[in-house]
């Protein structure tokens, strides 16, 4: 199995199993990430932001039209 990981990248979970497959071919989320053209650099507090600013406006609107 060394021959295999050396050429392809990924995560072998236990290497003595020999009845189940433990071979993930990504080894990091991020690896992932990059086959659905996602880059590592994540907008996450913009995302915070726009999440609390909706729920507020959304709280905001149901008091305004009460």
């Amino acid at each position: 199995m060394s021959d295999f990981l050396q050429s392809n990248p990924g995560y072998l979970n236990n290497p003595d199993a020999t009845s189940s497959c433990e071979y993930c071919p990504f080894s990091r989320g991020s690896d992932y990430l990059a086959t659905l053209n996602l880059s590592r650099h994540v907008y996450g507090w913009r995302d915070i932001c726009l999440t609390l600013l909706f729920c507020l406006s959304s709280y905001g609107l149901v008091f305004l039209l009460l």
